[in-house]
């Protein structure tokens, strides 16, 4: 099965990808205090665009599925 992911997650795992290549090139104090928490932020936002891609998508599913009658 194939799937696109729509852009703003897209755009999110970049986001993730540049602030990785950011943070390498800090120095050392900067790269473990301050990159690990723009880390942790981007991650967060990849995490959340992902997710409610997800969670739309089942929703759809659900709102397709034909009701079962007792």
């Amino acid at each position: 099965m194939r799937y696109d992911l729509p852009p703003i997650v897209k755009l999110s795992h970049r986001l993730l990808a540049d602030m990785e290549r950011a943070v390498r090139r800090f120095s050392r104090y900067h790269k473990y205090a301050i990159g690990s928490t723009l880390r942790a932020q981007a991650m967060t936002v990849a995490q959340c665009a992902h997710r409610a891609w997800y969670y739309r998508a089942q929703q759809l599913q659900r709102a397709t599925l034909p009701e079962s009658k007792p």
